[in-house]
């Protein structure tokens, strides 16, 4: 198997990350089936996506401001 390297934006990456943290939540809950795990993945990777455009919306960083 070949090995595929990834090189992500700063914001890929946090958003990646959190994507990450909520599919490992619906498996460690026993919400993921084999089956499903697909779907379950996509609907993290778009509530990181929410998650990351709420803030965005909610405050200016320092460099916006700049």
């Amino acid at each position: 198997m070949s090995k595929q390297h990834f090189r992500l934006a700063a914001t890929e990456a946090v958003v990646s990350q959190m994507a990450n943290q909520l599919y490992a939540a619906y498996i460690s809950t026993g919400k993921v089936s084999p089956e499903e795990s697909a779907s379950w993945m996509e609907r993290s990777i778009e509530e990181a996506i929410a998650i990351a455009k709420t803030v965005d919306e909610s405050f200016q960083s320092e460099q916006e401001i700049s």
